[in-house]
């Protein structure tokens, strides 16, 4: 054999041996030692027992993406833009005339669970990885949306098996989270039922947990409440649901306090700042804080100073203006509701993350108000704002409006709070404007109402 093959053959042997244990070593990747492979093999066999779902009747779902597509196929909706306008605006006529011509229901008739396989399905773990190497809670915010849905029509009982309606996001009463980082390594189980019912509307309770391999069990992560209603798909008008009976104590004490929810709602709906005026406390409280940025020196209520360690509210905005195309449409061709959640908390993320010139943690999310649906083809501005601080708190208001670039007509669609901690010393908000001061109170209230330590000033 010459040199030359001779150096080619030992070259190939080489090379191939390389190939053989990069590929070995890809396959051991997540493994880096024995006693975690050894670990994983068994968490895996625990972690499918624990896929039991609440109900006996339906099984599982697991990964968002079938769960889309059992809403999808439940409904009747059609996979392509467009395809399904004519046909689901033709069953409106089978509605229920009144709710009394529909059989009760309780919760166990809506409890569905759903696993997202973030532990053994990669495809799906990059989809939700943030570059911390945590879970986007954004995309969290999708999934329970769509869950919420989901819930809702399992809950809806009629003449047809298709119910006669669509189900809308009203609002989300608050989520809040108990831990402050959630793994990507491990799957997550999304838990939703109907919690209370009204005429036309719906209360869905959701949990989300985390496998923990440690002890075999799910580790409770966040609970939420959100609120759907339900309109014709003719005219959006109001249109009845089940009526709720609670089968047990438990059931009974979740319909009670969905009746607080309501009366809740409409005590914080009619105290609004934009319907009635500061209370004499929050009063006194604006004027300490607007004499506190006067210059002592002049005799003057012009000349503003900014206090120490803070910034003048104006300067926390940051804005951002998404196209509305159809790939984020609903089953209903309007803009999916938690889209709209998740790119709006992306913003606020991104703009406390400036602010603090850190990574801010997320604690909690409340009072979304979804006004007025999104058209697809609509420009959406999206203002988000720090409206208030305290010490390592901080809450951003993020503002939507849409804009009909036909018309130039613009309307506020949403308003979305998100409540974040920093680990690191910032810079307080400072409001200079009454319009400032009046979003200063606002956010004061929510802090106060989610019960975060030592905010009231």
């Amino acid at each position: 054999m010459s040199d030359s093959k001779f150096f080619l053959f030992r070259f190939m042997i080489a090379y191939r041996r390389f190939i053989l244990q990069k590929e070995i070593s890809n396959m051991f990747q997540p493994y880096r030692n024995l006693n975690l492979l050894v670990k994983r093999c068994f968490t895996s066999s625990v972690t499918r027992l624990a896929y039991r779902d609440v109900t006996k009747d339906h099984p599982v779902i697991v990964g968002s993406k079938q769960l889309r597509k059992l809403l999808q196929e439940h409904v009747g909706a059609k996979k392509f833009w467009l395809e399904n306008i004519a046909e689901l605006s033709n069953i409106d006529a089978e509605r229920a005339k009144k709710q009394e011509d529909l059989v009760p229901r309780s919760s166990k008739d809506s409890v569905q669970e759903v696993i997202i396989p973030l532990g053994s399905d990669l495809v799906q773990r990059e989809k939700y990885l943030t570059f911390y190497n945590t879970v986007r809670f954004g995309k969290l915010l999708e999934d329970l949306d769509t869950l919420a849905g989901w819930v809702g029509f399992k809950y809806f009982k009629g003449p047809t098996e298709r119910a006669p309606f669509s189900l809308v996001t009203a609002c989300v009463d608050k989520i809040n989270l108990q831990e402050n980082t959630i793994s990507s390594t491990e799957d997550i189980k999304l838990t939703g039922f109907i919690s209370w019912a009204g005429r036309t509307s719906l209360e869905i309770t959701s949990y989300v947990d985390q496998f923990d391999p440690e002890t075999g069990t799910w580790k409770r992560l966040s609970d939420a409440v959100f609120v759907m209603v339900a309109r014709s798909l003719k005219d959006g008008s109001a249109t009845f649901v089940n009526k709720f009976v609670p089968t047990n104590d438990e059931e009974k004490k979740f319909f009670e306090q969905g009746e607080l929810n309501v009366i809740e709602r409409k005590r914080k709906s009619a105290e609004s700042l934009f319907k009635q005026a500061p209370t004499a406390e929050e009063r006194n409280l604006i004027h300490q804080m607007f004499l506190g940025s006067l210059d002592p020196s002049k005799s003057t209520f012009s000349r503003r100073v900014k206090p120490d360690n803070t910034v003048w509210m104006e300067y926390t905005r940051l804005k951002n203006l998404l196209i509305c195309h159809p790939q984020a449409r609903n089953l209903y061709n309007k803009i999916f509701g938690g889209f709209l959640m998740r790119e709006a908390f992306e913003l606020a993320w991104a703009n406390t993350c400036t602010h603090i010139k850190s990574r801010p943690t997320v604690i909690a999310m409340d009072d979304v108000m979804f006004r007025k649906p999104v058209e697809v083809g609509s420009l959406l501005y999206l203002s988000s704002e720090i409206v208030y601080s305290k010490d390592t708190y901080l809450l951003t208001r993020v503002h939507a409006e849409v804009v009909d670039p036909k018309t130039g007509d613009i309307d506020t669609t949403n308003v979305f709070y998100f409540h974040f901690t920093s680990k690191k010393e910032f810079p307080q908000v400072a409001p200079m404007s009454y319009g400032e001061y009046m979003l200063y109170l606002d956010g004061l209230r929510h802090a106060n109402a989610l019960r975060i330590p030592e905010v009231t000033n």
